[in-house]
C-alpha cells in the first residue's frame, strides 16, 4: 500500500480492521504480490482456485494425504494457525521454491500453501511476516464462497496483473 500511505488518506488501523475485524470487507488471497481486495469480489478468484485444485490435489496433498487431515483437522478445532503450529512435521518436500533439489522445504508449510493456493485455506490474519492461515468459510460469507463469476469474467481488465500497482486491488479500485 505504498502510494495510498503516501497521500495521507491511509490509515493502518482501518484497513486492518476491515481486512481481520469481525465485519471483514477486504481479503487478501495471494501472499506473493499483496492482493488485498473487497470481499465481494470473491467469486472471481474461484477461478484461480479451480484452475490449481486438480495439479495440487493430484500431487503434493495426495502425497501428503495424511498431514492434509492433520493441518485441515487442527484448524477446525483450534481455529487460524501459522505454519509454526506443525514445526513438529519434520517430513520435507521439494516445493517449487526450491531449486533443483538443492533445498527442501518443510512439508507443512507447502501443504498449507497448496491448500491456500486452491481456495481451501485463506489468509485471516497476519503477525508481521508471519500468515495465519484458517478455513476459507469462515473468512468469507457463504453466498460468496459458493458463488462463482462467468467464466468470460474472469480475464476482463480488473484482473490482469499490474506490475507497478499500489493499494487495493479489484472491480471496485478502478478509476
Amino acid at each position: 500500500l505504498g502510494g495510498p500511505a503516501r497521500s495521507g488518506w491511509y490509515q493502518r488501523r482501518v484497513c486492518a480492521l476491515w481486512q481481520y475485524g469481525k465485519d471483514r470487507r477486504l481479503l487478501e488471497l495471494y501472499n506473493k504480490s499483496l492482493n488485498i481486495l473487497p470481499m465481494a469480489e470473491l467469486p472471481y478468484f474461484r477461478f484461480g482456485w479451480d484452475q490449481w485444485r486438480e495439479h495440487y490435489e493430484g500431487g503434493i496433498l495426495r502425497e501428503q494425504a495424511d498431514l492434509v487431515t492433520l493441518i485441515v483437522e487442527r484448524i477446525e478445532h483450534d481455529g487460524s494457525l501459522s505454519t509454526d503450529a506443525f514445526r513438529h512435521v519434520k517430513n520435507r518436500v521439494e516445493w517449487w521454491w526450491d531449486s533443483g533439489g538443492a533445498t527442501t522445504t518443510r512439508a507443512a508449510k507447502a501443504v498449507m500453501e497448496a491448500l491456500l493456493v486452491i481456495g481451501r485455506l485463506g489468509i485471516a490474519r497476519r503477525h508481521r511476516s508471519r500468515r495465519q492461515q484458517d478455513l476459507i468459510n469462515r473468512l468469507g460469507p457463504a453466498e460468496l464462497l459458493a458463488s462463482n463469476a462467468e467464466h468470460a469474467e474472469h480475464h476482463s481488465p480488473p484482473f490482469l496483473s499490474a506490475p507497478a500497482a499500489a493499494g487495493p486491488v479489484g472491480r471496485e479500485s478502478r478509476g
